[in-house]
């Protein structure tokens, strides 16, 4: 019978989220944040996703300017409610 190595993937990557993943990857590859920025490696898988973005996503193509300010408005008030951010419970 053959042995299988059995990866094991560090707590910090699993309860991270993926553009924090993908930033860590390219600081590790790059070398440093200012080596990011000057990245060429388009041939790399996540070029497009460096700086947290996402170059297939749609969200807000398509709203029309009262829907986007519908969206701006109501994400101003969970802001002041306390229902948007880091301490959200």
């Amino acid at each position: 019978m053959e042995k299988h190595a059995i990866k094991v993937i560090p707590d910090t990557i699993v309860s991270t989220s993926l553009s924090k993943c993908v930033r860590m990857f390219c600081l590790e590859c790059a070398g440093g944040r200012s080596e990011v920025r000057k990245c060429q490696t388009e041939n790399c898988p996540l070029w497009p996703f460096r700086f947290g973005k996402n170059p297939f996503s749609k969200r807000g193509q398509n709203m029309s300017e009262e829907d986007k300010k519908q969206r701006s408005e109501n994400l101003k008030l969970a802001h002041k409610l306390g229902k948007v951010g880091r301490n959200v419970k």
